[in-house]
């Protein structure tokens, strides 16, 4: 389901002052830029197009009893990614163990949008730790503010610091190797 109108999810006010108006005003203005990083954690535009729709509706129930929504949106999306990510080692643990095959092939549209200097950095991002990937397209994908970042993972503005410095010196470090 492509990332469109959420119209139809729409309501009356739940708060004095707060309408549809300002629901739909933010999917419009932040639901490409959360699909984008829901992509770069999950690699996966389908599977993000799901987490992101998810998590807009989450918000939308809960928009009468929520006094700023981005952050409580980004923390939505990035736990619902690491959902995803646990599901998926699941699932690859049970292929695994019962010699399944894989599954389908990615579309052809997916595959034709790779070139390779997007394989470079996919491969580097997934090198990185689960933690590192979020910090890195927080701050550099969503630009978002070292503080923000900590309310969207969870972790205090230090360890997004440390994070951030420690994934930085690995890309480089994979980066070097490359060349």
């Amino acid at each position: 389901m492509p990332l469109g109108p959420m119209s139809d999810l729409s309501r009356e006010p739940a708060v004095s002052g707060v309408s549809t108006v300002d629901f739909d005003a933010l999917y419009r203005s932040e639901g490409v830029r959360l699909l984008g990083f829901a992509t770069v954690l999950l690699r996966n535009h389908h599977r993000a197009e799901e987490v992101v729709h998810e998590a807009f509706i989450r918000v939308m129930n809960s928009w009468k009893t929520v006094e700023d929504p981005m952050p409580y949106l980004r923390t939505i999306v990035v736990n619902l990614c690491r959902d995803e990510w646990r599901s998926t080692k699941r699932r690859s643990a049970i292929i695994e163990r019962n010699n399944l095959a894989a599954g389908p092939e990615p579309a052809a549209e997916d595959r034709a949008v790779e070139n390779d200097s997007r394989e470079q950095i996919w491969a580097a991002m997934e090198q990185l730790a689960p933690r590192q990937r979020e910090v890195v397209t927080c701050r550099y994908l969503l630009e978002m503010s070292t503080e923000e970042t900590a309310a969207a993972t969870g972790i205090s503005t230090g360890a997004v610091k440390s994070t951030l410095s420690a994934a930085l010196l690995r890309l480089r470090e994979l980066a070097g190797g490359a060349q």
